[in-house]
């Protein structure tokens, strides 16, 4: 039922060649209502191959995929998809902000950073601005990634597409990376609910030696809410077990400075598998 012949790939660069999806490609990455929503894109592609929206949504639907899962196969349709919207429509922004995120989950944030840049050339939004941040952190910029992610701010937009968190999170953890607990502090409490951005917090208590503060948040810290799959989720997992083992609360920063690329906060966990 879901076998098609002109799905585009990434082989290297902007080259799109043709694949075959099959039913075992559907089974191992999609759960039910994404194999009927990848279903009926492949048949409007199939009906309007020259259409760039249909290979956007696909890419997006994939894009996913690639947060929940991390895995080079779903980034290399993801990229195909987008290129190919791309190969349609030089201008299409939003296809340029796809490849950002994508390359992003995949810890290329230079490569991330050229492909924001170029969104920003066409359009600048807050998802360009915030996508620069986060790419920026990544390559530890920090004093750019704060440039870019409080300009995010000042940029009227309706909520960015691609991601559930704001400029919060990455100011709150850049301050931290500078070694300003107090502003880091300060933003962290304000950015959400995610477990990244508790530890954040609680490391910042203590390297400010508010040690009180940082037992009383240590002491309701749950991991639920967490990505715990793909590259990032590795990353905060390696963290999680590093505080599970410390031996008194003191030792939690060295966890969280053992990688500077913790501190990533963008999606919720997409769908789990059904």
């Amino acid at each position: 039922m879901f076998t098609k012949n002109f799905y585009p790939l990434e082989k290297g660069g902007n080259e799109i060649s043709k694949i075959e999806v099959t039913n075992d490609e559907f089974k191992r990455f999609f759960n039910t209502s994404q194999k009927i929503e990848a279903q009926i894109l492949l048949n409007l592609i199939e009906d309007e191959p020259n259409n760039p929206k249909h290979y956007f949504d696909l890419g997006e639907l994939y894009h996913k995929i690639t947060v929940k899962f991390g895995t080079g196969e779903t980034h290399e349709r993801t990229m195909g998809n987008f290129n190919k919207v791309l190969e349609l429509d030089a201008g299409y922004v939003e296809a340029y902000e796809g490849r950002g995120w994508s390359y992003l989950h995949q810890m290329k944030f230079k490569e991330a950073y050229n492909t924001f840049q170029k969104a920003a050339e066409i359009k600048k939004s807050r998802e360009t601005a915030i996508g620069i941040g986060w790419a920026n952190y990544g390559m530890g910029k920090y004093d750019e990634a704060i440039k870019a992610f409080e300009l995010s701010t000042k940029i009227k937009q309706t909520e960015p597409r691609w991601i559930e968190y704001g400029a919060a999170p990455g100011l709150g953890i850049a301050y931290y990376r500078k070694g300003n607990f107090e502003e880091a502090e300060k933003i962290l409490k304000i950015a959400g609910e995610n477990p990244v951005i508790k530890i954040g917090i609680i490391s910042s208590y203590l390297e400010s030696g508010n040690k009180a503060e940082a037992q009383k948040l240590a002491a309701q810290l749950s991991y639920d809410g967490m990505q715990k799959t793909g590259f990032l989720g590795a990353i905060n997992l390696e963290v999680m077990n590093c505080i599970n083992n410390i031996g008194k609360i003191e030792e939690l920063p060295s966890c969280i400075n053992h990688d500077a690329r913790f501190g990533i906060v963008t999606h919720k966990n997409y769908f789990d598998p059904e």
